[in-house]
C-alpha cells in the first residue's frame, strides 16, 4: 500500500517489489513477455503495477495455511475509513498473479470479485486490510493458469544483475 513509511511496512514493501521484478523475470524466461514495472507511488495509483494490467502478490503464508488471502479494502492506519484496493482497486489489473517464489497462480480479476460476494470476509491482524481466504484446493475453478518455477530464486536474481537489470 502506497503511503506507509514504519518499518515493517518499507519491510513488506520492499520484500513485494523483489517479487514483483521476480515474477516479471518468469513471465519473460516463460512467455517471452517483456512487461514494464511501473515503481513510483504516482504510477501505481494513476496506472497501475505494471504496463500489462498484472497484479502481483506476494503470499509466503499459503503453504502454511493452504490459503490465498485476496485483499478488498485496505486503510493506511485504523484511524482512516477503509478504500477500495486489491480486486476492488480502479487500476488497469485484469488480471492477478499471487503465489511464491515456487508456485504462481494466474487469476482474472473478474472472477475473484464475483468470488468475493461469496465468501466471508475478514480482517487482517493489523486491522489494515479487508478480504477473504482462498483455500488453494478449492481455487481449481478460478486458477486459469499456474506457474511451477522450477528453477531457483537465486538463478534468476544472478540473471538479472548479470544483466544489469
Amino acid at each position: 500500500m502506497i503511503g506507509y513509511h514504519n518499518d515493517y511496512y518499507m519491510k513488506m514493501y520492499a520484500e513485494g517489489t523483489d517479487f514483483q521484478n521476480f515474477v516479471l523475470k518468469v513471465l519473460e524466461e516463460e512467455f517471452a513477455w517483456m512487461i514494464r514495472a511501473h515503481n513510483t507511488d504516482e504510477e501505481q495509483v494513476t496506472i497501475g503495477e505494471n504496463s500489462a494490467g498484472f497484479e502481483v502478490k506476494y503470499d509466503k503464508k499459503f503453504r502454511d495455511t493452504g490459503n490465498l488471502w485476496i485483499e478488498c479494502q485496505e486503510r493506511s492506519n485504523t484511524k482512516l475509513p477503509y478504500s477500495p484496493a486489491g480486486i476492488f482497486a480502479n487500476d488497469n489489473a485484469w488480471l492477478f498473479i499471487m503465489g511464491d517464489y515456487k508456485t504462481l497462480y494466474i487469476f482474472s480479476k473478474k472472477q475473484l470479485k464475483v468470488e468475493c460476494e461469496k465468501r466471508r470476509k475478514i480482517i487482517n491482524h493489523m486491522d489494515t486490510s479487508i478480504g477473504f481466504l482462498l483455500p488453494i484446493k478449492d481455487a481449481d475453478h478460478l486458477i486459469l493458469h499456474v506457474i511451477n518455477i522450477n528453477t531457483k530464486k537465486e538463478e534468476y536474481i544472478k540473471e538479472e544483475t548479470k544483466n544489469g537489470t
